[in-house]
């Protein structure tokens, strides 16, 4: 049951309240009765199943422009089928998404690339991702300083972890 108290107009009386329930309507004063008209249902659409129950976890730090590439990579994984999770120990892909403006920031991102490494042994099969500011400038010395992250890629690379991505769901 919906109830409805319209603004007064000048010919309207005072204190009128309109109760709709279901498609039905009555007036419970004096004032006209609005007739609501529901909007046309959508199409149902059976939400995406789970890819065999897999999850991504994200980890973000910086800018708002690294925020956007995030929601872009969450997409593309959800896309295939992929659940976002809260807990990195869930997650079935890891993706950090990394800055280099401030030493603090990458501090933290390398900080958290080796807390990752006790994961990816406990989980080899767990693809972990870096992108982000700190792969564009330095890509080579990050390859030899964290062996155990399986994929690097510049956030301008975006066409490349779109062909990547279906491959990693398919990996079990």
């Amino acid at each position: 049951m919906v109830v409805y108290r319209p603004r007064r107009s000048r010919s309207s009386p005072r204190g009128g309240i309109c109760v709709f329930a279901g498609t039905r309507s009555f007036v419970v004063s004096s004032l006209p009765v609005i007739q609501i008209t529901p909007v046309r249902e959508q199409q149902y659409s059976p939400p995406r199943l789970p890819l065999n129950g897999k999850r991504f976890f994200i980890w973000t730090i910086g800018c708002q422009m690294n925020e956007a590439d995030s929601a872009k990579v969450a997409a593309m994984l959800q896309e295939v089928g992929y659940q976002p999770t809260d807990n990195e120990q869930e997650a079935d892909i890891v993706v950090l998404n990394s800055c280099v403006v401030r030493q603090a920031a990458e501090d933290r991102v390398s900080g958290k690339l080796n807390a990752l490494a006790r994961l990816k042994r406990q989980k080899p099969e767990m693809p972990l991702v870096l992108t982000g500011c700190m792969v564009t400038k330095q890509q080579e010395k990050l390859k030899q300083q964290f062996p155990h992250v399986d994929l690097f890629f510049d956030p301008s690379e975006f066409d490349k972890l779109q062909q990547v991505v279906p491959e990693l769901a398919m990996l079990d």
